[in-house]
């Protein structure tokens, strides 16, 4: 079932804690809710849909993403490195330190692969300074790709054969050939250029179809694009800057979608003035399960 290359304004806010800058949800199983972070106030944030009881932790640090974790409570990708958070306590472990200055480089956009490697690319102000790294169940450290400019969205097909990826001043999203066993990319290749006009190309996931779901930063929408780069469909959103989005729910049939005010002018403001909110929409197609850290 597609969009069919129709607009679609089924969205609807899921919380209105306002984010500076949302990012990087996914769908905890076992509590029912959906995660994500708030770049801006560098807190964890969590949502139980029905009651709308919402909770947040403070990292007091930068926190670009956060992650399940198969061992219990969840990944954040942190200003110095890779922790684990338990959320009954708030407590954080560092247990993957990476060196960055901060000043040019941070963590951001993460996901997992169906092996529990740990996903995570890095943005700053230097062009094609950033790197995207491979966190194994082992902690270590790989660099997978450098010369980056801003890392944002990663996702898999749901056969584990092709890797999507953003590098979003790239205007791109790209597409590796991957190998599931060894955790290896190969063979890059341009899949889809989204228009300047059209918005920047931020966050992805990849739903159970194969399609790909791209956050469009600027441009008030998600794309649906194929495995070959058509565009087949666009989700309109009330917020000018969307940042991410994750399928969630008890079948995985509902989109939840991130958003920032960061960079918004007041007359933008003043224009989405649910700008910042969590959203969600159900589409009519389902998204893969959440895939959580091993290590």
């Amino acid at each position: 079932m597609g969009l069919q290359g129709r607009d679609s304004s089924d969205v609807e806010l899921a919380s209105d804690v306002i984010s500076g800058i949302g990012e990087n949800p996914f769908w905890d199983v076992e509590q029912g809710k959906v995660v994500w972070v708030d770049i801006a106030t560098q807190e964890v944030r969590r949502l139980e849909p029905q009651s709308r009881r919402y909770e947040a932790w403070h990292m007091g640090q930068h926190v670009g993403a956060v992650v399940p974790r198969a061992s219990g409570g969840m990944v954040v990708a942190l200003g110095d490195g890779f922790g684990g958070l338990d959320p009954v306590d708030g407590s954080v472990r560092l247990f993957a330190p990476l060196d960055l200055d901060s000043a040019v480089l941070q963590l951001n956009d993460c996901q997992c692969d169906s092996r529990g490697r740990l996903w995570a690319g890095t943005y700053g102000a230097s062009a094609q300074a950033a790197c995207l790294y491979r966190l194994d169940p082992d902690h270590s450290l790989t660099v997978m790709l450098e010369g980056v400019t801003a890392s944002n969205g990663i996702g898999w097909s749901p056969d584990d054969r092709l890797m999507y990826y953003i590098d979003s001043r790239e205007q791109r999203v790209d597409v590796f050939d991957f190998d599931l066993s060894r955790g290896e990319i190969t063979n890059r290749r341009p899949l889809v250029n989204v228009p300047r006009g059209d918005g920047v190309p931020d966050g992805l996931c990849v739903d159970a179809e194969g399609l790909i779901w791209v956050a469009i930063f600027g441009g008030a929408a998600l794309h649906r694009y194929t495995p070959a780069g058509d565009l087949d469909g666009r989700v309109a959103v009330p917020a000018l800057n969307v940042t991410s989005c994750a399928f969630g729910g008890p079948d995985l049939s509902s989109l939840y979608i991130t958003s920032a005010t960061a960079s918004m002018s007041p007359t933008q403001l003043e224009s989405y003035p649910r700008a910042g909110g969590l959203f969600v929409s159900r589409p009519g197609v389902r998204g893969q399960p959440p895939k959580a850290y091993a290590g």
